[in-house]
């Protein structure tokens, strides 16, 4: 009696099928890497070039980038939880910013941005991630 043994697939046929699970899994954290890449890290493009350009960073500009990002992300959130705290960062950075101005300490307005930045991230990580929307957020709208 002889064992018939399985086919072997080749090196290649085994690697295309473990890019194919990979690629399948992790599908949901490179569509959060690129909403990050595309809502957070772009519209922080100018406090960096500001901060290559002139060799240091103003509270003002930190104060004003983390109310515009804090009023734009509250205007696309689905939850109250998060609006309200869009709402909150973006009040304290509008009156810390007009009384403070430059004078406001640096260490703080740079915590209002990324705390802004940090809760947009979190609320991303739950669209594409957990409920595996896709990015732009308009693709997982039917049109009707």
């Amino acid at each position: 009696m002889s064992i018939e043994s399985a086919p072997s697939h080749t090196w290649r046929e085994r690697w295309q099928k473990r890019g194919t699970l990979m690629g399948a899994a992790s599908e949901g954290f490179g569509t959060w890497c690129l909403a990050i890449v595309l809502c957070v890290v772009f519209p922080c493009l100018p406090v960096g070039i500001d901060l290559i350009r002139t060799k240091h960073l103003t509270a003002s500009g930190l104060l004003v980038t983390a109310a515009v990002l804090s009023s734009t992300y509250g205007c696309s959130a689905e939850h109250n939880f998060y609006r309200a705290l869009y709402t909150l960062t973006f009040i304290v950075s509008i009156i810390f910013c007009a009384f403070g101005g430059d004078d406001f300490p640096l260490v703080f307005a740079a915590g209002l941005l990324g705390s802004v930045c940090i809760l947009h991230a979190t609320e991303r990580f739950w669209w594409h991630i957990v409920w595996d929307r896709p990015f732009p957020d308009f693709l997982w709208r039917k049109n009707s």
